[in-house]
C-alpha cells in the first residue's frame, strides 16, 4: 500500500484539520494542513497542554481518528509514530486491561497502569487523591521523583517480553522489540510488526509495548565477554541461517562500524567463533596484546561488494576476495583480525592453535579461521 506522500491523498490530514478546530469539514484544509506541513510536535504540546479544557475531548477524537486513518494508509503509520511518542502522547495505543484501571484510553504508553478516569498525569491506579489523579508526571517513570517505591512498582507491574531480538528497531519504541507469534503479542498489549524477524517464519512478528521489559534470548553455548548476549539471526553462504551476536566496540577495530547494519558491517561473530574469541582475545590481553576484529561474519551482500573490488581492483585496495557464496566468512568461522598492529601476529602465530584458530590463506596475515 502506498503512503500519504506517495499516493498524494492527504485527506486523513484535512479531516484532522478541521476535526481538530472543531469546524465541519467541507472539502478543503481548515488551517491548510498537509502531509507535507503536518507538525507533529506543535500538535503534541497542544494536546498535552488541554488537559481539563474543552477543548481537550476534541482534541482526542481527532487524533485518534488520524491514527486509524493513518493505519489504513500504510506505512506512513511509523512515521507518525515515531513523532507522536516523542513528545511522549499517547492517543490510543493498546495498554493491557490487567494493569489499567478503566479504558486506558488516553493514557501514556510509558507507564503500565493509569487512573481509572483516564487521565494522563497518573504512575498508578494508587496515585489518586479521592478518587482524582494526583497531577504527578509521568515523564520519566523510572526515575520519578526519586522513589525506590514506584521504580519497584512499575517494575513489577511491566510487561516482560521474552524471545530473539528483532533485526531492527520497533518503531513504536525505539529499540529491537522480541520475535513471537502475533496472538502472544496481543495477549501481553503489545503491538506488532511485520519484516522485522525473517528468520522465523511468516507467524513470528516482532513484538514490543511501551513501557514493556524485555528479556532478548541469547545462546547457552556462549561465554565470557560473549555469555548473555542477544543473538540474531543472520543468512550466510547458500542461504544457511547462521546465529551470530554483535562484535563488542571493544573487540572491533574501528567502533564505529558496532551500529552499522551487517550489510554494511561484518560486525557480528556466529556465536561458537564469538565464545572461542573471547577465550583467545582474554589471554592476548595478559601477555599485554590487544587482539581486535576488523570484519567477522559476512553476509553475502558483503561478500558481493568484495568479490566486485577484487574483480575491478577499484574498491577496497583490490583485496583477493572468494566468490560469493564460498567465503569463510560468509560460514561464520573466518576473522580478520588487527595483525599489523603491535605484538599481535607474533601472538596469534605462538598461541592461536590453542584456542583453534589457523591461518588459512597465506598471502593475508589478517585472515584466521576458527577450526575445532
Amino acid at each position: 500500500m502506498k503512503s500519504v506522500r506517495e499516493s498524494g491523498d492527504d485527506s486523513a490530514f484535512r479531516i484532522f484539520s478541521c476535526e481538530w478546530l472543531g469546524q465541519a469539514s467541507t472539502g478543503s484544509y481548515c488551517g491548510g494542513v498537509t502531509f507535507a506541513t503536518f507538525d507533529f510536535a506543535s500538535y503534541a504540546r497542544q494536546y498535552a497542554q488541554a488537559e481539563n479544557t474543552t477543548a481537550f475531548a476534541r482534541y482526542f477524537t481527532a487524533a485518534q481518528n488520524l491514527q486509524s486513518n493513518l493505519e489504513r494508509l500504510g506505512d506512513i503509520w511509523s512515521k507518525f509514530v515515531s513523532y507522536w511518542i516523542l513528545d511522549r502522547v499517547c492517543v490510543n495505543w493498546n495498554i493491557d486491561e490487567n494493569d489499567c484501571a478503566g479504558t486506558g484510553k488516553g493514557c501514556p504508553p510509558d507507564t503500565v497502569s493509569c487512573c481509572s478516569n483516564g487521565a494522563r498525569k497518573c504512575i498508578s491506579p494508587d496515585d489518586t487523591v479521592n478518587g482524582a489523579c494526583d497531577g504527578k508526571d509521568w515523564s520519566d517513570p523510572y526515575g520519578y521523583a526519586g522513589s525506590t517505591a514506584v521504580r519497584r512498582d512499575l517494575e513489577e507491574r511491566a510487561t516482560t517480553l521474552s524471545g530473539p531480538a528483532c533485526s531492527k528497531n520497533h518503531p513504536l519504541v525505539g529499540k529491537p522489540g522480541v520475535c513471537i507469534e502475533k496472538a502472544t503479542c496481543k495477549a501481553k498489549g503489545g503491538s506488532t510488526v511485520v519484516g522485522l524477524c525473517p528468520a522465523y517464519g511468516a507467524s513470528i512478528l516482532c513484538c514490543a509495548g511501551r513501557g514493556f521489559l524485555y528479556k532478548y534470548q541469547s545462546a547457552p553455548g556462549l561465554c565470557g565477554s560473549y555469555a548473555g548476549a542477544q543473538t540474531y539471526k543472520i543468512s550466510g553462504n547458500g542461504g544457511k541461517v547462521y546465529t551470530v551476536v554483535k562484535i563488542l566496540k571493544t573487540h572491533l577495530t574501528d567502533p564505529s562500524a558496532y551500529n552499522a547494519a551487517p550489510t554494511a558491517k561484518d560486525n557480528t561473530m556466529t556465536t561458537t567463533t564469538a565464545c572461542a574469541f573471547s577465550k583467545l582475545r582474554a589471554a592476548a590481553l595478559k601477555s599485554g596484546v590487544s587482539v581486535k576484529i576488523s570484519s567477522g561474519f559476512r553476509t553475502l551482500a558483503r561478500q558481493n561488494y568484495f568479490w566486485h573490488c577484487y574483480q575491478c581492483k577499484c574498491c577496497n585496495g583490490g583485496n583477493l576476495a572468494a566468490r560469493p557464496g564460498t567465503s569463510n566468512h560468509g560460514r561464520g568461522i573466518a576473522l580478520d583480525l588487527n595483525t599489523a598492529a603491535g605484538g599481535v601476529y607474533n601472538w596469534m602465530v605462538n598461541h592461536a592453535r590453542t584456542y583453534k584458530f589457523v591461518r588459512t590463506v597465506p598471502s593475508e596475515k589478517w585472515h584466521w579461521e576458527y577450526r575445532p
